[in-house]
């Protein structure tokens, strides 16, 4: 609970410091303390102890908090895999689980591979299959990088 909301008549004050003052009543707190800059918070329930928090610095706290977790979250890298000749079952999972990890902030690259000792398929057959991926991904996906092909391997980069 934090300024009005807290339910008790005296409190006890912590400072910055971690000193305790003696017991005194909310409301003279409370008129004591500039409520558009700071909030009087409630930080042991069992107890009567209340410390005072500035609003600016507790916003800077939360948005470097999630600064870092989304640049966290960003850094990840992802691949899914699969050959030229996918099954339609086994590609309908497999881009599931890129919509998943693409709505977590990973970032996914879809690989394509051939199989050994099997022909790959002309660049028409390739273009066409990469289509018709990146049409099912339309609604969550974009190629974040030029697609890289070598030795028979497509990346897509999502």
């Amino acid at each position: 609970p934090r300024n009005e909301e807290i339910k008790l008549k005296e409190v006890e004050l912590v400072d910055e410091q971690g000193k305790l003052h003696p017991p005194m009543l909310l409301t003279e707190l409370l008129s004591q303390v500039d409520l558009k800059e700071h909030y009087v918070q409630l930080i042991a329930r069992d107890k009567t102890l209340v410390k005072i928090f500035s609003k600016s610095q507790e916003f800077q706290k939360e948005k470097a908090r999630k600064a870092a977790a989304a640049k966290s979250r960003s850094g990840s890298e992802k691949e899914i895999q699969m050959t030229w000749g996918v099954a339609a079952h086994d590609l309908a999972h497999k881009l599931n689980k890129v919509r998943i990890d693409l709505r977590k902030g990973h970032n996914v690259d879809v690989v394509f591979a051939p199989k050994k000792r099997t022909t790959l398929p002309s660049p028409q057959e390739r273009d066409k299959k990469v289509e018709v991926i990146m049409e099912a991904l339309s609604d969550c996906a974009k190629e974040q990088r030029a697609r890289t092909f070598e030795r028979g391997v497509l990346t897509v980069h999502l």
